[in-house]
């Protein structure tokens, strides 16, 4: 096996140990705690925590216990309810016929309501979008009319563990939206007429899908009422939060002006980069995010203030990059994703899934590419590991209130995968984090000065899964 390696990555990881770790990032997760400590200039650690000291094992500056407290590295999983079956259809029948949000196919949009499963005192709402990737092209989104990522004909009454499923587990005592992906193009589309294919047709109205499901949530399910609303999605879905979480949080003030929105995007912090093939020049996505952000007239439906700062037609489309989009999201983020994503090694970066599979060792040791297979191997190897050392760089640079946590290990979508209850990141789980991060941002969302907690994977650490 080819173990990872850059020497690169050594300045990044000092510019990230700058931005500091919430004092319990690396004990206890049950600690409560704001104050952080760094290497420029510590700051006390909270009371009961410790001092800040340089920890050898995790190359940083942390709060170290004194006396030590009585942890055992990862904590114990907790005891969550389950889902269960009781996920029931909307089909947005009203919104299809008044305003046009149809699927590609032309039926109507739908998403899935869970009830909270325990009772609480806060009304608490999570919207989780769906992934599925785009269509590329009118043929291939012909295509994909054809399916359940096109159309919702075939759509059960119920669904039993859709994406996400660990997030909706953790949130066991908030009402629960799975909104379907049948517009492959997460939700910019909003062409007014339809697009012919042949003898057929199909619309491009992912945006009017999500000003109908707003819409409809807030006037016939409730939401007007949320106290607080985490907006989220994994893989395109995740896009969809970088895209829409601002427009989401403006639509909430404007029917629920005392909750808290925050947002969770799962996967595709995508950089714009050269993929393997290119090298040289030109990249496979570009070719698609370019036509996408014509052919679905999306130029409205994107983060409006990226697209500012990128006015020009021919660069606009670059706000598709989610790690390009995040760096204008004004609503509170949580920023999931492998390093080492498994879907931007195929979709962004064009590498050979055969010869590089992405293995970890039952020890949790990372080997991206096989050596077996030579110097090809090798050379996408260290493409990837330059893409991973550059997501490190452009996480580092994002606005202070986002949160981030980035893994070594080779994943797509973690809040419903192995990774979502086991140690992604060194003596820590992405479950803890998210919950910790929840409660601080809940807590701070009118904090302009707050900080948010960052958990970023340092070269050569482990990837633990039970």
């Amino acid at each position: 096996m080819v173990s990872i390696g850059n020497s690169r990555i050594e300045a990044l990881v000092a510019a990230v140990a700058l931005l500091g770790f919430p004092c319990d990032a690396m004990s206890c997760v049950d600690q409560s705690c704001t104050l952080t400590c760094n290497t420029s200039a510590p700051k006390p650690c909270c009371p009961g925590i410790g001092s800040c000291e340089w920890d050898p094992v995790f190359r940083d500056y942390r709060c170290i216990p004194s006396p030590p407290l009585i942890c055992s590295g990862v904590p114990p999983k907790p005891t969550l309810p389950q889902s269960g079956s009781r996920w029931t259809l909307f089909k947005m029948t009203t919104a299809a016929t008044t305003s046009g949000a149809v699927c590609l196919d032309g039926s109507p949009a739908a998403y899935y309501l869970r009830q909270p499963l325990t009772p609480s005192t806060t009304n608490r709402w999570v919207v989780f979008m769906e992934g599925g990737g785009w269509c590329m092209g009118d043929l291939n989104c012909y295509q994909r009319s054809l399916t359940d990522l096109g159309s919702s004909k075939n759509y059960p009454t119920e669904i039993t563990s859709p994406e996400g499923q660990g997030l909706f587990d953790q949130f066991a005592t908030a009402t629960i939206v799975y909104v379907k992906y049948c517009c492959g193009g997460s939700f910019t589309g909003d062409v007014e007429g339809p697009i012919a294919v042949g003898n057929a047709t199909i619309y491009y109205r992912g945006r009017r899908i999500l000003d109908g499901l707003l819409d409809e949530l807030f006037g016939a399910r409730g939401l007007a009422d949320t106290t607080e609303l985490l907006f989220s999605g994994c893989s395109a879905g995740a896009l969809t939060t970088y895209l829409h979480a601002d427009y989401v949080t403006a639509r909430m003030a404007t029917r629920a002006p005392t909750a808290k929105v925050v947002a969770l995007a799962d996967a595709m912090f995508s950089l714009q980069s050269l993929d393997f093939q290119h090298s040289s020049g030109g990249n496979y996505y570009t070719r698609q995010f370019t036509w996408g952000y014509t052919a679905w007239n999306a130029s409205a439906s994107i983060n409006q203030d990226c697209r500012a700062a990128h006015p020009s037609g021919n660069t606009s489309w670059m706000c598709f990059h989610g790690a390009i989009a995040a760096n204008y999201v004004k609503t509170p983020l949580f920023v999931a994703n492998s390093k080492y994503d498994t879907w931007q090694e195929r979709g962004v970066l064009g590498l050979n899934t055969t010869e590089c599979p992405g293995i970890v060792a039952v020890d949790g040791t990372v080997a991206l590419c096989k050596s077996a297979f030579g110097a090809r191997a090798i050379a996408q190897e260290q493409f990837w590991v330059h893409y991973g050392n550059s997501m490190v760089a452009a996480a580092s640079q994002l606005p202070q209130k986002h949160a981030v946590f980035l893994t070594n290990c080779p994943t797509h979508c973690e809040t419903s995968g192995p990774d979502w209850g086991n140690s992604a990141f060194p003596g820590t789980r992405l479950d803890a984090t998210v919950q910790q991060w929840y409660n601080m941002v809940i807590a701070n969302t009118e904090n302009t000065s707050w900080a948010a907690p960052r958990w970023i994977a340092r070269d050569g650490d482990k990837c633990i899964r039970s």
